[in-house]
């Protein structure tokens, strides 16, 4: 999940979830370069382990990536989705519907099922500090919305935006055929008839 900034450093958030659902956030990125080769490069770095390198299933990056820009020596202004696509990264727009999401990550923090990797420290900063921005606004009883107005938030969002991305373990020995094998005519001979 990538917190896209035009200004500030982009968080990235590298989300794994078991076949319990468990949500693993195992490790983070945050860049403060803009260029996107090296936005890719450090996407690709930390997806590549010692011995396996992961493929994404899904990648959700924050709305305002859809803001056309204009290019060094370009014409045709293009928006951050775009220019990632040459990169292999396609993206799909963050919702940032908050209450459904609160309830969501609350819960599966009480029920031990969202766990952070002690390196991405960031994650657990911010984590720490959500709820208190909120409490020492004096607004015990605040909204999402609350909490994730305040800066440092970055990390918050990226999980929100997956809460509403639908992430969810994806079994990859379980994989159907999007259209099913119609043999032709000519070839049902080999194939047998239906």
């Amino acid at each position: 999940i990538i917190d896209w900034h035009p200004v500030k450093p982009i968080v990235i958030t590298y989300l794994g979830i078991n076949n319990n659902q468990t949500w693993y956030v195992f490790d983070e990125s945050v860049i403060s370069s803009h260029v996107l080769e090296e936005i890719a490069k450090e996407f690709y770095k930390k997806l590549t382990l010692s011995d396996i390198k992961l493929k994404p299933r899904k990648v959700i990056i924050d709305k305002i990536a859809q803001v056309e820009q204009i290019q060094k020596g370009g014409y045709n202004p293009k928006s951050i989705v775009d220019m990632l696509k040459p990169f292999e990264i396609r993206c799909e727009i963050g919702r940032t519907d908050f209450e459904s999401a609160h309830t969501f990550i609350s819960k599966k923090f009480q029920n031990k099922e969202l766990w952070i990797d002690p390196k991405c420290t960031l994650h657990i900063e911010q984590f720490d500090t959500w709820g208190a921005k909120r409490y020492l606004k004096g607004n015990e009883e605040g909204t999402l919305r609350d909490q994730l107005e305040a800066e440092g938030n970055d990390t918050c969002m990226n999980l929100v935006y997956a809460y509403n991305g639908n992430a969810k373990w994806f079994n990859p020995f379980n994989v159907e055929m999007e259209f099913p094998f119609r043999p032709r005519s000519s070839t049902s001979i080999l194939y047998g008839r239906k």
